[in-house]
């Protein structure tokens, strides 16, 4: 721990990834020290403003949180925090004081892999929140909240409810649930591309019912996914409709023999970054980005693509000799 320290937790980040941060500050505010820029402008008025930034990160807090994402480091502030962390460990050869929180699965070349969590993604707040907990007891103490403290957070995390649901129940959630649905169909099609590009065996493939519509599958001789967007008028009546089948689907009666093992239906929700989520209706507490919840539907055709015989599939398309639906 530093002489010098009078901050607890030092937060630097993007700015599309501040109500992440804010909420990082509203589970540690009263309990500890916590520096985010945005909420301390004033002391960057004046002639000294950028170097007591600077000397935030380099010797006062006790712990750098870097809500890292690729473009973080190339901005002016993110680039002055980013000078900071990287003089105070050449100062003392010592990783110990930061934290890397990757939000896209990405990360600076000069971080040790070691201090880097990778799992944002995959585990979420309460996981981040144990991370950031954890070094920072690690580097000094974490104070136990009383009573009156508790109903203030509870308070707070009241409000930031409340408004993510007018968000799910308004027009422009329902604008932005399209743009996360192309996101998802975009991912689609760039993944399961470089996978029959890399294992050609498989013969998976993702095709679109039409471009009129947002109604895909994720297909192959062994099991397809079938995924449809169902638009509403808010987002949160908006929702996916998935088709697991244990055999090849192409929005036609040809494989039509191959039963439906699971259908269920996705629904959007709010994550703590205040971003849209996909939550599957089995399991509401478990939130996806468009690429995770991508990947996890992509992963159930690879891990099933040859269930079935590869004969079979070619006695059924023995009569249509000019159809080959794994073919471009």
């Amino acid at each position: 721990m530093t002489e010098s320290a009078d901050v607890d937790i030092a937060l630097t980040f993007l700015l599309r990834d501040e109500p992440l941060a804010q909420s990082i500050l509203d589970e540690f505010q009263d309990r500890a020290n916590v520096y985010l820029y945005s909420d301390r402008q004033g002391e960057l008025a004046g002639s000294d403003g950028m170097d007591n930034f600077s000397q935030v990160f380099q010797q006062r807090a006790r712990i750098c949180v870097v809500l890292y994402r690729d473009g973080w480091g190339k901005t002016r502030w993110t680039g002055i925090e980013e000078t900071a962390i990287k003089n105070r460990w050449m100062a003392r050869n010592d990783w110990h004081f930061l934290v890397l929180i990757s939000l896209d699965g990405t990360a600076p070349g000069w971080v040790p892999l070691t201090h880097v969590w990778l799992d944002w993604e995959r585990f979420g707040m309460p996981a981040l929140i144990a991370v950031v907990e954890r070094k920072f007891s690690e580097q000094g103490s974490v104070r136990q909240l009383g009573v009156v403290e508790l109903a203030g957070r509870e308070e707070r995390r009241k409000g930031k409810k409340e408004r993510q649901a007018n968000y799910l129940n308004s027009g422009n959630g329902a604008v932005a649930a399209d743009r996360e649905v192309a996101s998802l169909f975009e991912h689609l099609a760039n993944q399961v591309a470089e996978i029959a590009r890399r294992a050609p065996g498989l013969r998976i493939a993702f095709r679109r019912r039409s471009t009129l519509d947002w109604v895909g599958v994720i297909t192959s001789p062994g099991y397809s996914v079938t995924i449809g967007w169902s638009r509403g008028p808010t987002a949160r009546l908006c929702s996916l409709f998935i088709a697991e089948r244990a055999g090849p689907y192409l929005f036609d009666n040809m494989f039509e023999k191959y039963q439906v093992v699971s259908e269920f239906h996705v629904h959007l929700a709010v994550d703590e970054s205040d971003a849209l989520v996909w939550t599957e209706e089995s399991s509401p507490g478990q939130l996806f980005t468009s690429k995770a919840f991508g990947d996890r539907c992509i992963e159930k055709v690879v891990n099933r693509a040859q269930d079935e015989s590869v004969e079979e599939l070619e006695d059924n398309r023995s009569a249509e000799t000019e159809y080959d639906p794994f073919d471009g």
